[in-house]
């Protein structure tokens, strides 16, 4: 592009040059103009060029102008398009924190009613806490975020609470009380079924032990009021700019 160029301004700078020398060979016939004629050709070609290039570079910068304005554009009803999914993004977080928040006020209560002579972490990790359900229509258009950080913030956000609320639902004391029933029933310790009970059984504790431990581990609480104060800062940001379109709309 740019050897085309270099050469295309050499040819704009030699052809008026080359074609003086030729048509004044002192020839007779091939000899046109003065002087004073050659002056004013140099004069109206370097007018002309001039003038094109200038009107060349301002065709160009309107252009850009325009490509930068629509692209302005299509970013700002990207930036608003998100808000309807923030607004139903929000609702599905402050149901989390409190759930969660729930859930520590269990795990605290348990450890404060309880003596010390009974283990207190079996207890916990026994109980069944019932969780707030996400709804996945609040989720769907969570691909219109345009930041890719906090995108992928609430991705992680959502699997975590899935897997919080999928261990903390699980009532392993009815699923005790199926292997005791079964024992009565089929009065054999070494079937296929009860065994396989007692193998969910253990799985289900050591995921609500992964959870609890995953769940002291971190302040969820203050990770998900974060979020949610992020939120409300682009919803805000949102409104302001809408409202600053109004007022162009209104003044054009």
């Amino acid at each position: 592009m740019k050897k085309r160029t270099f050469l295309i301004c050499l040819l704009i700078i030699f052809t008026p040059i080359i074609l003086g020398l030729i048509l004044n060979i002192p020839t007779g016939f091939l000899t046109i103009g003065d002087e004073s004629s050659w002056v004013g050709f140099f004069g109206n070609y370097s007018g002309g060029i001039i003038g094109g290039i200038v009107a060349v570079l301002v065709a160009k910068m309107q252009v850009n102008d325009q490509i930068n304005r629509q692209i302005k554009n299509e970013e700002e009803n990207k930036f608003i398009n998100q808000m309807p999914a923030l607004i139903s993004i929000k609702y599905e977080l402050v149901k989390m924190k409190n759930s969660i928040s729930y859930a520590y006020k269990y795990r605290n209560r348990l450890f404060e009613t309880e003596d010390s002579s009974k283990d207190v972490h079996e207890l916990l990790y026994y109980s069944t806490i019932k969780l707030y359900q996400l709804r996945d229509e609040n989720w769907a258009n969570m691909y219109s975020v345009t930041n890719a950080d906090f995108h992928a913030d609430l991705i992680e956000l959502k699997n975590l609470y899935i897997d919080i609320q999928a261990a903390l639902n699980t009532d392993i004391n009815k699923m005790t009380e199926q292997v005791t029933n079964l024992y009565i029933e089929i009065n054999h310790p070494n079937d296929a079924q009860i065994i396989e009970l007692e193998i969910e059984i253990e799985k289900a504790k050591q995921a609500k032990k992964l959870i609890w431990n995953e769940l002291n581990a971190k302040n969820y609480l203050e990770i998900l009021d974060n979020h949610i104060s992020i939120i409300d800062i682009v919803i805000s940001s949102i409104k302001e700019l809408q409202e600053e379109r109004e007022k162009i709309r209104d003044g054009a």
